[in-house]
């Protein structure tokens, strides 16, 4: 009885700090991009209401890397606090079997990952190809608000190009890819330019200053060297429909992702990175439950009562966790380990760490 009684407690103790804590993880995340979202009202005169829904569909992709580490801290903080005022030691004095102390969190680690496994799989993918939608739709509309320094732009037809950075109205060492021959690419090149908007039919006019064209064709090369090369970027209604139907790969669910893997398969190309989205995707659901583990004993060998300290702790496990992870999709992608062992490496390395861990701590 008296157990039944420590278990609901440890329960809620946990929701309400990781609930609390979530939110504000989420506040923060949420802070941060809505100030550069903001620019988009200020700068790019982008109606409130459209930017705000860019912030809805972007919410749940922010939820889905906030869940984990504000769930280690949930518990960091509550058995920490137990193994400080030394109830764990007198749980264990009463007879209380050391795993069924840590049961609590095991079981809810669990049901999160799961609750994580559909809102990864279904949530975030669908929000995000919404949110990719209504940026071409702005493109569409104000195509002036999707030009930004340092990021690849691909809302104009035929272009793909990128400027390194914004000197007042002047783009600054600029490179556009001009796919408008399917046979070849065709590079532009210019250590300047200017956006120019046509008032009456909405066209932007890319002037680019001293700059060059280069553009193989066959055993050939061709290199145009020009002081002024206007490129008008437009995005017609076909561009727009084309670009509104395909999804990237992080906007694809598993279903979505292995429909296209054995699409694909039977063409000969490769297929890693289509396979490391795809484990990805199911392996950082588990998060919670495998970086729990390891946070577990290190709370309850932790005896500083500063809450800095498990902050501190389940910082620099997300970190190198997040790490493991991105280098497990690089090698995957290369094709250097297989994509399953390459995307699960963390979580098996968390679960290996964190099982010896909790023995140890059990055997005290």
């Amino acid at each position: 009885m008296y157990f039944k009684v420590f278990d609901r407690y440890i329960i809620k103790e946990i929701f309400i700090s990781f609930f609390v804590l979530l939110l504000i993880a989420i506040t923060v995340m949420t802070s941060g991009n809505m100030i550069k979202l903001s620019e988009f009202i200020i700068n790019k005169g982008v109606s409130f209401g459209v930017v705000f829904q860019l912030m809805m569909f972007l919410t749940p992709y922010i939820i889905s890397f906030c869940v984990p580490i504000s769930f280690l801290i949930a518990v960091l903080f509550t058995y920490n606090r137990l193994s400080i005022d030394n109830e764990i030691t007198a749980l264990k004095a009463s007879g209380i079997s050391f795993y069924k102390i840590i049961a609590p969190v095991i079981y809810l680690s669990v049901i999160i990952s799961v609750i994580s496994f559909y809102f990864n799989n279904k949530i975030v993918p669908e929000f995000s190809f919404k949110m990719r939608n209504l940026l071409i739709n702005i493109g569409y509309e104000k195509p002036e608000a999707l030009i930004e320094p340092g990021k690849f732009i691909n809302f104009f037809n035929n272009y793909i190009f990128y400027f390194k950075s914004m000197e007042g109205e002047e783009l600054r060492n600029i490179t556009i890819f001009d796919m408008s021959n399917p046979k070849t690419v065709r590079t532009i090149t210019a250590e300047r330019g200017k956006v120019e908007k046509n008032n009456k039919s909405g066209i932007l006019v890319l002037k680019l200053f001293d700059g060059s064209a280069e553009e193989p064709d066959g055993s050939r090369f061709y290199k145009l060297k020009f002081k002024v090369f206007p490129i008008i970027l437009k995005m017609n209604n076909e561009t727009r429909l084309i670009k509104s139907k395909s999804k990237s790969l992080g906007e694809m669910n598993l279903k979505e992702l292995k429909a296209e893997i054995d699409s694909i398969k039977t063409t000969g190309e490769d297929l890693n990175d289509l396979k490391a989205q795809y484990y990805r995707k199911i392996a950082f659901s588990f998060a919670s439950f495998f970086i729990v583990l390891v946070g577990l004993p290190l709370a309850l060998f932790s005896k500083k009562k500063e809450k800095s300290a498990s902050f501190g702790i389940a910082l620099v496990l997300i970190v190198v966790y997040y790490l493991l992870l991105t280098l497990g999709e690089v090698v995957a992608e290369q094709g250097l380990i297989y994509p399953i062992i390459a995307m699960w490496m963390p979580n098996i390395l968390a679960g290996i760490v964190g099982i010896f861990m909790i023995y140890k701590v059990a055997r005290q």
